[in-house]
């Protein structure tokens, strides 16, 4: 897969998601199971699963059309949905909370995460740097 294909379905995939949350933070109930029974937890689902998701898809836009961002942001994804992914997995197994959004969640950021790991070795190996 190549870089700018990667970066504009992130795009997609990340911001779509995100405003869908942060516009309507109920969808999480019924998509993740989790439960939304006051003003504070909308505010909490709009930040971490509709800012911070809208913020990673920004930021795979910004790359899609500025060379300069693109490893800092691979590099961002790598690190970032790696951790939701070994956090959630982690999670499942200890809760034994194993749902089909989680297999879903965990298998799209282990696959999201190994691809930014692989298009940043391709781009470091490419870079003059590092001749």
């Amino acid at each position: 897969m190549g870089t700018k294909v990667y970066l504009g379905v992130s795009v997609l995939i990340w911001f779509g998601y995100g405003l869908a949350c942060f516009v309507n933070p109920s969808i999480i109930e019924s998509t993740a199971g989790l439960r939304i029974d006051s003003a504070v937890a909308r505010t909490e689902v709009r930040a971490m699963y509709g800012g911070l998701q809208m913020a990673i898809g920004v930021m795979a836009l910004a790359a899609l059309f500025n060379p300069r961002f693109v490893q800092p942001t691979l590099f961002s994804v790598a690190f970032l949905v790696t951790g939701l992914a070994a956090s959630r997995l982690l999670g499942a197994l200890i809760d034994t909370s194993f749902a089909q959004y989680t297999y879903g969640a965990v298998v799209f950021e282990f696959v999201a995460a190994g691809c930014a790991i692989v298009l940043l070795r391709r781009a470091a190996a490419e870079s003059p740097a590092a001749s």
